[in-house]
């Protein structure tokens, strides 16, 4: 029982000193401000398909990298297909310019794609605000 005196007693303290006020009033503010999608940046929607010598690249790890903000990622769907998502539930990408890097594996975990479609990528894409549609034709050989 003095347990509970004790706690009612630095809780009428913290009340009357303003700092159980200030900081309730502190919390209020950033559940307010940091719950809200204000901060997040104007997205397009994009979409697309990637080829491999002609035929459609199935399982494909696609990124947009934006030179700023957050990138966005997507996986090709078994005729190619694509559609990106910016974080968990959201599609699209951050308006801008974006460096554009993909990647494939086979069962035996080798890279299918060469080096200038991902880590010494030559591919960007330029998003606009609404949707936009991206498709790439990736080839092997020169």
């Amino acid at each position: 029982m003095t347990d509970v005196w004790c706690v009612i007693r630095i809780v009428y303290t913290m009340i009357r000193s303003n700092i159980l006020q200030s900081i309730l009033l502190s919390v209020g503010v950033l559940v307010v401000c940091g719950c809200g999608s204000s901060d997040r940046p104007e997205l397009g929607t994009v979409s697309g398909t990637v080829t491999l010598n002609g035929k459609p690249l199935a399982n494909a790890e696609i990124t947009f990298q934006h030179e700023k903000k957050r990138f966005s990622t997507g996986t090709t769907d078994a005729d190619g297909r694509y559609e990106l998502i910016y974080i968990r539930d959201i599609k699209g990408a951050v308006v801008g310019k974006h460096t554009v890097v993909i990647t494939a594996k086979d069962t035996a975990r080798r890279q299918l794609v060469p080096p200038k479609y991902n880590h010494n990528t030559i591919l960007t894409a330029d998003v606009k605000p609404k949707h936009n549609t991206f498709d790439f034709e990736l080839k092997t050989g020169r």
